[in-house]
């Protein structure tokens, strides 16, 4: 597609409609899950869950550390039982990602809420173009 100077700024403000009209549904959920979470980070059940989760993590590195060290034990010549413990560390480690992003949660939710919430504002403080 060719484009003329003089066409270049409509089908920008065309291009900029397209994106808002995409972006604001998303940018709605996002805000309406930011302002759930501020509801559910003082409650003392959530709380009571991350305290789990944190003890959880816990163990799950002290048993990635021990199949580790069990893998770089030189007594261990059993191919197979290396394998167990590399997949058992390696297992262990999935485990912590998942839960420290279970963690974080509550904060990327309200992180990402408060940039659709400047968002939503914008659209709202701005005349949309109008699409020709």
């Amino acid at each position: 597609m060719t484009v003329e100077r003089a066409n270049f700024s409509d089908l920008l403000a065309k291009r900029r409609t397209l994106a808002e009209v995409n972006a604001r549904p998303v940018a709605e959920q996002a805000a309406r899950a930011a302002v759930s979470m501020q509801n559910v980070t003082g409650d003392p059940d959530w709380d009571r869950f991350l305290t789990y989760i944190q003890a959880t993590i816990e163990d799950a590195n002290k048993a990635k550390a021990g199949h580790e060290s069990a893998v770089m034990d030189p007594r261990l010549t059993n191919a197979d039982a290396i394998m167990v413990h590399k997949v058992q560390a390696l297992l262990m480690g999935e485990r912590i990602r998942v839960l420290e992003a279970v963690l974080a949660i509550p904060a990327d939710l309200k992180r990402e809420g408060d940039k659709a919430m400047g968002l939503l504002r914008r659209l709202a403080d701005e005349e949309p173009p109008r699409a020709a």
